[in-house]
């Protein structure tokens, strides 16, 4: 399987994004494909993406419930180490000490 790059001129066709997973296509007979040249694709025929491109929306479809989980829990978990290490920075920063009076009343007494 050949790669390419984003900005990188090709023949026509149908490539993939493997970062994004995006499909892009190209017409005529050469083209150039979007993106930055960081971006990787590779080039896909066009009868494996209508056997691929329903797969990953079934991948999708089945993990997506999961992901609400794992989103939920890590949203409580930072939430209540949030309010730990705030506690606790607080106890460490003001733990003993007073606050003090302001000058005018300091001066007037």
């Amino acid at each position: 399987m050949t790669r390419y790059n984003g900005g990188n001129e090709v023949k026509g066709g149908t490539y993939w994004n493997v970062k994004s997973w995006e499909v892009s296509t190209v017409g005529g007979d050469r083209g150039r494909l979007p993106g930055y040249p960081t971006a990787r694709f590779v080039r896909v025929p066009f009868l494996a993406l209508l056997v691929l491109a329903p797969a990953m929306g079934g991948l999708f479809a089945i993990f997506l419930p999961f992901i609400g989980f794992a989103m939920a829990i890590y949203a409580i978990g930072a939430g209540l180490a949030r309010r730990t290490h705030g506690a606790r920075l607080a106890r460490l920063t003001h733990g003993a000490r007073r606050p003090s009076r302001p000058a005018e009343v300091a001066t007037s007494q």
